[in-house]
């Protein structure tokens, strides 16, 4: 099946002979501001790496883990740390970014508490 929306960024992929319309993030969001799609759940790749990072930085410098802290697990490990999510709607596709660096200040403002031990 294949979809032509020539206004929002897009391309087309061929996979193994089934062809895919694959959709940049800003056309889609194009796509959600103009109310073609209502919304849509952003992951927080702000946080992702802003997280990721520091808790980087606290390893390097002594801190360690906590064996008993709230751990979520997944597939791939049982220390996970879920950065969040964003819903975005039209009301929210200029502002989507400052709801991720909030996520991301929430988990950090307990992070070291809750999941570290640092001397």
């Amino acid at each position: 099946i294949s979809c032509q929306i020539s206004q929002y960024s897009s391309f087309n992929l061929n996979f193994f002979g089934v062809g895919f319309k694959v959709y940049f993030v800003a056309g889609f969001l194009l796509a959600v501001k103009d109310g073609f799609v209502n919304g849509t759940m952003l992951q927080n790749p702000y946080g992702q790496g802003y997280i990721g990072a520091y808790v980087l930085d606290k390893l390097r410098n002594g801190c360690t883990l906590k064996a008993d802290a709230p751990w979520k697990s997944n597939a791939l490990t049982a220390k996970f740390v879920d950065s969040g999510t964003v819903y975005v709607d039209a009301t929210q596709v200029d502002t989507y970014v400052d709801a991720m660096r909030g996520i991301t200040k929430d988990i950090l403002a307990n992070f070291e508490k809750d999941y570290m031990t640092c001397s």
